[in-house]
């Protein structure tokens, strides 16, 4: 079987073997494009420019010549059209547009995505996957968006599973496929580098496990039946169908000895990735509500920072998060409740941001800066540029959780580069949240390159897949960080801190001395 391909009068022949591997196109399908056999349409059609005039001899059935069609133009959009799903997974996909429904002579109404290329040797490949399968569903549920598939990649790898199923149209017929999710690790560098984590929920950090001998040990009745369960649970499609599940994970935290064993349990698994200092919010609202004494939840996160300090060498500070879903009377209450028992650094202002400006909380965080305290507050992640703006200039911040938004406002680009003002940004949360479809989309980068002072955090690690290390590994593969980009990053961490002077210079001194 041969495939003819002409292009301004010039012809490429291959020669095919009886049932050869080839991608299935509708009920056809494209055995080579210029003699690179499976690496997907994009290698050739962007060898081709709009308007050209191009012969393609299609194959029905493993040996058989079908037909000709003529291509005018790309009708798949090379430029913009094909998005890796996971580098390390070696599949690129795209989403199924009207030009590809009529291309592949599918129904108005077919969900899914286009397999649009496959790196040799990955994982797709070892599984099968073949440039044109159509990929239908993942982990058990239907495929419609790109988002729809890194949510699911996702959740699989934060749920510690060494593979994920996909379903897929293949040569016409549809079957399941196991793909691999291989882990990342950090390089050499970037695990030596010192770290400090500025944006870190303990609440956040409860891993199934832990919330499964909790619930055991206070009598505590969940809904889930397993680890397993829990861990499936974790397929959130944004930040409030995650705070769902958050709060109610929560709810096995009763007494000092649990919030001891959950901050501990931290500390531990980011000590070896040479995290040093760590400026970590809590939610005392969250169980004061539920009847757990203040004193309570401080005494244990505060009895297990003193460890750490004293076993593993991390030093720590500790911030009171107000819960902006409440109103700002009850922060106002948990602030005057937290005062006379001290023990805390700042105050932050934290959950869902959608609708719920800074500017309702100006009275409470004034209370709390005249208490000598210091402040910080999520904004531009959900919410728009101007809520930065907003926990500037009324709340009087002195640091900002996520603002990836604010690359949307250059007047705000502007500000924050001038006043160096921190930006702890969480880049697999940012995934897992939807605020961005994929880690290589991540601005991070970007803010780098306009003097951004910003830094890499994990935020409710538990739940989005990945600690310190983790977030560190896997931004510095999907955007290509350099040795020198991973040091300023660290860097940024600690002048970020509120530690001292002298505490942030001994950290600075340590990441300029490091060797690459």
């Amino acid at each position: 079987m041969i495939l003819r391909l002409r292009e301004a009068g010039k012809s490429d022949e291959v020669t095919v073997k009886p049932k050869s591997r080839y991608s299935p196109l509708g009920s056809g399908g494209l055995i080579d494009w210029f003699k690179r056999p499976q690496t997907g349409l994009d290698a050739a059609l962007s060898r081709l420019q709009a308007g050209t005039k191009v012969s393609v001899f299609w194959a029905r059935g493993a040996d058989q010549l079908a037909g000709e069609a003529e291509l005018v133009e790309s009708p798949l959009d090379v430029e913009s059209a094909p998005k890796h799903v996971d580098k390390g997974l070696g599949l690129t996909v795209k989403e199924i547009t009207d030009d590809v429904r009529r291309l592949l002579k599918l129904k108005p109404g077919f969900k899914g995505l286009l397999v649009y290329d496959v790196e040799s040797g990955s994982p797709a490949a070892v599984a099968g996957f073949a440039p044109t399968a159509l990929l239908t569903e993942a982990a058990g549920k239907p495929l419609a968006s790109l988002a729809d598939l890194t949510a699911a990649v996702a959740a699989e790898r934060a749920a510690k599973k060494p593979t994920i199923r996909l379903r897929a149209a293949f040569f016409g017929r549809s079957r399941y496929a196991e793909l691999r999710l291989p882990r990342r690790k950090m390089s050499a560098f970037a695990a030596r580098l010192p770290k400090a984590e500025l944006h870190l929920h303990i609440e956040g950090t409860l891993e199934p496990e832990l919330m499964f001998e909790l619930a055991r040990r206070n009598g505590v009745k969940l809904r889930f039946g397993s680890v397993e369960t829990v861990r499936a649970a974790y397929a959130f499609t944004n930040l409030q169908t995650f705070l769902d599940i958050y709060y109610e994970g929560a709810a096995v935290l009763v007494n000092e000895q649990d919030f001891h064993d959950l901050c501990w349990a931290y500390f531990t698994k980011v000590a070896p990735m040479n995290v040093r200092h760590v400026e970590m919010f809590f939610d005392p609202q969250t169980h004061t509500g539920r009847g757990v004494p203040y004193a309570e939840v401080l005494k244990g996160l505060n009895r297990a920072r003193a460890r750490a300090e004293k076993e593993l060498g991390i030093t720590s500070k500790l911030i009171l998060c107000f819960l902006r879903h409440l109103d700002e009377t009850d922060a106002e209450k948990t602030l005057a409740e937290a005062l006379p028992v001290g023990g805390i650094d700042g105050v932050g202002l934290d959950s869902s941001e959608k609708n719920r400006p800074p500017s309702l909380f100006q009275r409470v965080f004034a209370k709390a800066r005249a208490a000598g305290l210091k402040a910080t507050a999520h904004a531009g992640e959900e919410g728009p540029p101007r809520y930065i703006s907003e926990a500037l200039d009324l709340l009087k911040v002195e640091r900002i959780d996520h603002g990836v938004r604010c690359l949307e406002d250059a007047n705000v680009v502007a500000r924050l580069a001038a006043e160096q003002i921190p930006l702890t940004v969480c880049p697999l949360s940012n995934v897992r949240l939807r605020v961005v479809d994929r880690l290589e989309d991540h601005p991070l980068r970007a803010m780098l390159g306009k003097d951004l002072r910003a830094s890499i955090n994990s935020d409710d690690p538990a739940y989005f897949g990945g600690y310190a290390g983790e977030n560190y590994a896997e931004t510095a593969r999907a955007l290509r960080l350099t040795d020198d980009e991973l040091r300023l990053i660290a860097k940024n961490s600690f002048l970020s801190s509120w530690l001292s002077p002298a505490e942030k210079d001994r950290h600075l001194a340590d990441i300029a001395a490091l060797a690459p």
